[in-house]
């Protein structure tokens, strides 16, 4: 069984996860509501709903938002989350805007880190239809 056990048995079947292998290189923009694996190189733009694995091989560069967010091989940029892990392997260079951090000893932070305004459990279409709202500066109604 193992890893066969895990593959859906018909087309359309939902998974309700998507990995990003090692040697597989993506560049643009992601929305999901999926658990995300990167053990290959992600750069741009990432929207998720859900967790966001960076795995031991795994490369990150971009802005990353994400309810949850764990880090074991490099991420480089912004990370907004509800809650960011920094494993013993894993390295974040940039800026985190998090409620929760948590970095194990050997892991690595390189940046600033603010706390986050308001928990993250948007759905993409809602954190895209926000920005398309036009903003208003000081004095305007």
């Amino acid at each position: 069984m193992g890893l066969f056990a895990r593959i859906p048995n018909s087309v359309g079947e939902k998974t309700e996860k998507t990995v990003i292998a090692k040697g597989t290189r993506i560049v643009g923009r992601l929305e999901l509501d999926a658990l995300l694996l990167i053990d290959g190189v992600v750069e741009g733009e990432l929207d998720s709903t859900s967790e966001v694995s960076i795995g031991t091989n795994g490369y990150f560069k971009g802005e990353m938002r994400a309810r949850q967010v764990i880090v074991s091989g490099r991420t480089e940029g912004t990370v907004t989350c509800d809650k960011l892990e920094i494993l013993n392997n894993g390295s974040v260079t940039g800026t985190a805007e998090v409620r929760e951090l948590t970095i194990e000893p050997g892991g690595k932070f390189f940046g600033q880190s603010r706390e986050a305004a308001v928990p993250l459990l948007e759905s993409p279409q809602t954190i895209k239809s926000r920005r398309a709202e036009p903003e208003l500066k000081p004095g305007q109604d």
